[in-house]
């Protein structure tokens, strides 16, 4: 007779797992399964200004970098005969991503602040998601943005 633990491949990655959880706490669960952690905003709060931009810095710095390697790729589909013209595609690409300029005369760190403690309810919604609304486009206020939350998410 087999023993329980090679019986199923799928025990076998499925235990580790629940062990895991079970040594992080109750919590933990809810946040591996992919539901919202609530409330980041209050973490966000907690941190100093040096840690939130930090953590600023280094969103748009990994977004920035990743928008520049997905035109690479979308140009070497064109170039390299896979379809569409050559010649534009790395400016239609890049032309198409958000971009971060902090031209409202607030840098991107004081508006994720100001949002939080303007809308303390809606600290459950990410800071990364708040970037990206800051960014243009959309290009939203925190005004914009708060009046939006109930049409786009379901916390």
């Amino acid at each position: 007779m087999k023993h329980w633990w090679t019986a199923s491949r799928r025990w076998r990655s499925i235990v580790p797992l629940l062990g895991i959880c079970i040594a992080l706490g109750p919590g933990s669960v809810r946040t591996l399964s992919g539901a919202r952690a609530c409330c980041e905003g209050d973490d966000w709060l907690s941190w100093s200004p040096d840690v939130r931009e930090t953590y600023v810095r280094g969103f748009i710095d990994g977004f920035e970098w990743g928008a520049i390697r997905t035109c690479q790729a979308y140009t070497a589909k064109y170039d390299s005969g896979q379809g569409g013209s050559k010649g534009s595609q790395s400016e239609t690409c890049r032309r198409l991503a958000p971009v971060f300029s902090e031209t409202k005369g607030m840098s991107y760190m004081d508006a994720i602040t100001e949002f939080y403690k303007k809308y303390p309810a809606d600290r459950w919604l990410f800071a990364r998601e708040i970037l990206m609304d800051l960014a243009d486009p959309p290009g939203l206020s925190i005004d914009q943005i708060h009046a939006q939350i109930k049409e786009r998410h379901h916390p």
